[in-house]
This record gives C-alpha cells, structure tokens and sequence, in this order.
C-alpha cells in the first residue's frame, strides 16, 4: 500500500491525464464542475495516530483515511482539469509522516504540517493563481521550518511571522478553505504566544536555548533554567525534549505553578504592572501579538552611521566562523588536519578553531522614526459583550502597555495612540502621547461598561477627520492607520467611505479590520481593495470558538513557571550531569552534521561524483549555522546565478511561467522572513528546492530557465538577491 500510495500522490503533481481509473469521473466531471466539486479531506485518523502512542489499528486506520484522501483529490484534479497544488503537495506530506511512523514505531510530532487540514481554495479559482498556489505551499515550508527549529527562538520567530503574513496575503486575495486557514493561525497564534512568554521570562532570542540553560546553572538562575528547559522540553526535538524532560526532573526544589499563576506571571513580566479587569482579559493580552498582524506604530526613516563589531564567542550563535586557536583551551573547536602538526600549528598561528560570531552593532547617527497615526476605532455595543469585548479591549491595553515601554526610552521618536469607542454615538478620542495619558486611558478601559447599538459608517468617517487634523498639526506624523475592531452588526456604504477616504489626497490612510465573532462582508472587501492597490492593510477574523479557546488560557501553551524558594540551589552534581547530556547531544549533532558535510563532499569530489542524499537545503542551512561564508556564497550562487547585464526577451512557456513564480514568491518571503545575510542565502536554497515539486519543475529545467537569459527571469533573480542583501528592489 505505502508504495503504491506515494506513487499515486506523485502521479497527482503531473496532471489529471496522468491518474488512472478516471472513466467515471470524465463522464460525471461537467456536472461535477457545475456543483463546484472541492475535495473534503479528512485528518481524524491522523490525529488520533498523533495523540497516542502509534499502533497497528492507528496505522492501518490513518493509512486507510490517506488512501480514501487520495480518492477524493484524484477526482477533484480531474474535474478541475488541472493539479491541486496545495493538497498533491499535503498529501505528499502526511505519506511522509505516515511512513515515518510505520518505520520508527514513534507517532507523528505535535505541530506537523501533515496533521494540519490542507489549505486549498474554497470555490474553483482560475489557473492564473499559480503564483498565489506556490505562495500557500510555501506557508506549510515556513511551518515546517518553525517547528523544527528548537534551539534559537529568534529564527523560529521569523519563520512563523513569515507564514502568517503570506497567508494573510493569499487570504486577502482569493477565497481559502476555512478549516484550513484557521487551523493554521490557530498554530501560529499558540507558538508565537509561546515564544512571547518564554522570551519574557528572560531568554534571548539569539542564543542557543542549550547554552542559555547551561549559563542560568552556572550564574544560580533557577528560574531562567527552568524556563530554558520548559523550552527544549515543548520543542519537537525527539532527542533534547526528552533530556530536558530528564533535567527538569533533577531541580526536585522547583514545583511547576499551576497554569492561571504561570499566565499571570508572564503577564507581568511583558505588561509590567498593568492591571487587568479579569484573567480572560490578560489571556487576551498575551495572544495579541501572535494572533494579529497590526504592522509597526514606528516606520524608521534610516539616517544614520552604524558601527558593527563582530565578536567571537563560545556559545552557540546562528553564525560561526574559523580563527586562529590562541591556546590550549582552543583545541577542543579546532581543525586538526594532522595531529602530528598539532603544536606546531597552534605555535605558527595556522590552526583554525571555530568560534561562534555574535554581531554588535554601535549606532552614532541619527535614526528618525516618523510617528504612525493609529487611531483604534473600537466597537462597544451591546453584540461585543463577553469574550469579544474582552479581546477588543486586550488588543487596545497591550498596545499602549508597548507604548509606555517605548516612552520610557523615545530617542528621536514621539510615540502616540489614539483610539475611541463608538455604538451610534461616538465617544470621545483618547489620545495617548506621554506615562500619564498611558495610565489614564489604562484606567478608564477597565472601569467602563459599554453598551449600546453599532454605527461603523459614522466611526470611520469622524476618524479620517481626526487623522487628517492630526496631519495638519504635525507635519511628521505623514503616515496614517485606522484599526476598526468590531463584529461588524451594521451596514456600511463602502463606495461612501472610499470617497471620503480618498478626498484626504495624498494622506495614505490604511483601513484595518479585526472582525471578532461576526464577518461584515463589505469590510472585509474594503481591505481586499486597499491590498490590491499595494497599500497597508489587514483582515482579521477569529470567531467566537476561537476567541473561547483564546480567553481561556488554553492557546498559551503549558506552564513556564515554577514556585522556587529563594534560598533553592539544585544539586550541582545530579543537575550538571544532565545538562552535560543536553549539551552533548546538541555538539554531537552540530560537530556530526558538519564532519558529514566535509567527509561527503570529499568522498564524491574523489570519486567524481555529484552530491548524494542529503539536499541541497539541509547543505545550506549547515553551512549558515556550523560553515564560514565561502560555500554556503558558492552553493548559493549555482542556485541564483547573477541576472545578466543585457537580458534578452524569451518566449513564454510553461516552464518560464513556474520559474519565474516561484522565484517571485521567494523573493516576497525572504523580505518578511528577515534574519541575518547567511540565513536568507540558506532559506532561498532550501525554499526553491522544495518549491519545485509543487511547480513541477526538475532541477535541470529550474537551471536551463534561470541561465536561459530571459528578462523575466532576470527581473525575479535580481529580486531575491536584493532580498537577501536585506535591501529594496
């Protein structure tokens, strides 16, 4: 079956005049298409499989449900005409899991891509959608990389806030499968909140989590290990989660807090002392930020001279380097080439150690921020009672607990927030601009009980007024964002409020919704119309089920916390031989992949062969992490030659088409997903490498396409070396 199965998957990827048994689907395929068929995919099986450990009647019930998903995507490819992207390249993925199981007897990780719904479109879409299919393939890429990147937050960060923002995009353009949309910024939402807790908690977002457990241990933060090993221990890491789970067990003095002590604990290591009307109120807070895009209240405006000094360090970094070895403390990192040389190498300064790089950057210019206008136009009447206005007044009190942060050290910025409340009437505009005014709007948003009916249309007209006077007073405050939260119980004359909007003449003001509970359908394309245009502009939507589960606590993640007593020390014997095995298992992976990659490339270079099973991607990302500049540069220039100087027009093909998406969406990634030069080179190899299943494109046709000369093409490749030089266009 296993067999079979993967070939019927891949057939999918080729096209419906490559899958067999179709004749009955060709005869009923117009009335199929009449009706709009979509295939409707089950992952209850799967699921099960993923919560227990895996049996012989789990595996053989979630290897029945793929092959019934098969089914239902052949006919579907079939009736469309044309491969199913998005689900050919899901099933691939859950075949992968599934088979993976049944090798090792280990159930499929928590967070798999696989187990999450596929993210298809929810009606039949035109085939000039392929760069947006390519676009959501790379959504579950981004996922996968998030979940499995365990030991630096910072990297695991980008990753997600990267998939989030392209699936914001292709939601915003075209209709997407529901289930499959909410699924995954549910995953989102819950890591990033997860990641936000840990990093108030103390930990660095840079720094291997390893190394940081290590030097909590050693400087006697009990606290800060805890957390460190909470991290590793809900990472998806099958080696280190376990042994953390193992060190955790050693710090017997520590008692986990229960999870409403743990949540308001990291409450008030992000917000502060803020006070918060109710605990649902708070779980709000907290999710905030990993459950909506609301864009920065700063755009800097760089003029500024920067000094960087890269420095090495022994602790794990996301860059390394080779030295030279100074001493015998050195020897452990060093290339030994010939240990016969060893001292007279080190003596001579010709042996080279590897040291991690951190960079340090030391600003003596002038960065000017130019203030965003954010005016919160927030709905308070009777239908937001309950968990929507808990949420509506969350996003509100976390945003001004961020700008009380950012009063306390303005630097060349002068830092605002507006927001009113509105039900038919509007209520007056808060303006927060300095500590004061932060309190007080704080006070007045947990003392006030509102009710009352809904007037969006009024709301939003009365706040391109209040932007523009602001304009008006402060030349400086040139870019502007209305941010409407409401469940959208009222009728708005859309062409009316864009005529208002645009009579402001060049005042870029972005209309924004966060809808909770309830869709408005002529909000939603509202902002559909503004993202088309280019401009700066979101949709959200989180019904009533969600903002439940929100509310609750239970999108947070466990416990991060533990009731120490403060005279605790943890036994340095028991304590330290467990963290040596933390680390050990990480050097021994990063000292293994890197010794493979030279061992592997020596081999074939001798025997004259090309590179062997591991993939190119895996390369990079060694290379990034463990390797200097030189090869990962190297790797990355066969991947994304230099665009010509004179390119030539090509005729349009097929293959020019998918070569050219798949580069454009690479591009638009690598902008959002950030991180350092040597990161993006890395996830611009290991993305193209796996976006060419799902452009069913070989390699050899990706390099006749990218060497071929085309305009096209050109213009693509010249787009994502700009992105991974970290500039525009």
């Amino acid at each position: 079956m296993t067999a079979d199965l993967g070939a019927r998957i891949e057939r999918l990827a080729l096209g419906p005049e490559h899958i067999e048994k179709q004749r009955f689907v060709k005869v009923a395929r117009p009335l199929l298409a009449a009706f709009g068929y979509r295939p409707k995919t089950e992952t209850a099986a799967l699921e099960k499989l993923a919560a227990s450990e895996p049996s012989p009647e789990s595996l053989q019930a979630a290897w029945a449900e793929l092959e019934e998903n098969v089914e239902l995507v052949e006919r579907a490819t079939i009736v469309a005409g044309r491969p199913l992207v998005a689900y050919a390249a899901w099933l691939r993925r859950v075949w992968e899991l599934l088979a993976r199981a049944s090798q090792e007897g280990k159930a499929p990780a928590a967070g798999s891509v696989g187990l999450l719904p596929p993210l298809g479109f929810a009606t039949e879409v035109p085939e000039t959608t392929r760069a947006l299919e390519l676009e959501l393939a790379l959504v579950d890429h981004l996922l996968d990389g998030a979940r499995t990147e365990t030991r630096l937050l910072g990297r695991r960060r980008q990753q997600l806030l990267a998939a989030r923002q392209v699936l914001l995009d292709v939601a915003a353009a075209l209709p997407l499968d529901a289930r499959a949309v909410t699924a995954r910024s549910e995953y989102v939402a819950q890591q990033i909140a997860w990641l936000d807790r840990l990093q108030a908690a103390g930990l660095q977002p840079d720094v291997d989590v390893v190394h940081q457990a290590r030097q909590a241990s050693r400087t006697g933060d009990v606290r800060l290990l805890y957390a460190a090993l909470r991290a590793l221990e809900e990472g998806s890491d099958a080696e280190l989660g376990p042994a953390a789970s193992r060190a955790l067990g050693g710090l017997r003095g520590c008692h986990p807090l229960e999870i409403h002590e743990s949540l308001e604990r990291s409450a008030k290591e992000s917000f502060g002392a803020m006070a918060f009307y109710d605990d649902a109120t708070r779980a709000c807070a907290l999710a905030v930020d990993g459950a909506f895009e609301l864009g920065a209240p700063m755009t800097p405006v760089r003029i500024e001279e920067e000094r960087r000094r890269v420095r090495a360090v022994r602790f794990p970094t996301p860059a390394m380097q080779l030295v030279p070895a100074r001493g015998p403390e050195d020897l452990r990192d060093a290339l030994i080439s010939d240990p016969r040389a060893l001292l007279l190498d080190l003596a001579a300064g010709r042996l080279l150690s590897r040291r991690f790089i951190r960079e340090e950057v030391e600003r003596h210019s002038r960065v000017l921020m130019t203030s965003e206008v954010r005016v919160y136009v927030l709905d308070g009447s009777t239908s937001m009672r309950g968990n929507r206005s808990r949420m509506r007044d969350a996003i509100v009190l976390a945003e001004l607990a961020t700008l009380r942060k950012r009063l306390e050290d303005p630097g060349h910025v002068r830092p605002m927030l507006y927001f009113r409340y509105f039900t038919e009437e509007l209520g007056d505009l808060i303006r927060a601009s300095n500590p004061t005014d932060v309190d007080q709007a704080i006070a007045s948003i947990c003392a006030t009980e509102r009710e009352g009916g809904t007037d969006i249309e009024k709301a939003l007209l009365s706040s391109f007024a209040t932007i523009a006077q602001a304009k008006a007073n402060d030349p400086a405050l040139a870019l502007a964002q209305i941010v409407l939260v409401t469940d959208g119980r009222a009728p708005v004359d859309e062409a009316k409020v864009t005529q208002v909007r645009e009579s402001l003449g060049e005042l870029p003001i972005g209309v924004s919704v966060i809808a909770l509970g309830e869709e408005n359908a002529v909000l939603r394309a509202l902002v559909a119309r503004q993202r088309t245009r280019g401009e700066r502009a979101f949709y959200h939507f989180m019904d009533d089920a969600q903002l439940e589960g929100i509310c609750s606590g239970a999108q947070l993640g466990p416990s991060l916390h533990a009731d120490v007593a403060n005279d605790f020390t943890p036994p340095e014997q028991e304590i330290g031989l467990l963290l040596d095995e933390l680390e050990l298992i990480a050097r021994r992976r990063d000292q293994g992949a890197l010794d493979d990659l030279e061992l592997e490339a020596d081999a074939r270079r001798e025997a004259g062969l090309e590179p062997g099973d591991i993939t190119e991607g895996e390369r990079a990302r060694t290379e990034a992490l463990y390797r200097d500049r030189r090869a990962l540069e190297q790797r990355f220039a066969r991947w994304f030659p230099e665009p010509p100087a004179a390119p030539r027009t090509v005729a349009d093909d097929d293959e020019e088409e998918a070569v050219y998406v798949a580069l454009a969406a690479i591009a638009e990634v690598l902008d959002v997903v950030g991180g350092t030069e040597l990161h993006r080179r890395a996830d611009a190899i290991a993305l193209i490498e796996r976006l060419l299943p799902e452009a069913r494109l070989t390699p050899a046709v990706y390099a006749r396409a990218v060497s071929s000369g085309s305009a096209r093409i050109a213009t693509a490749l010249r787009a994502v070396h700009h992105a991974v030089a970290g500039r525009a266009a």
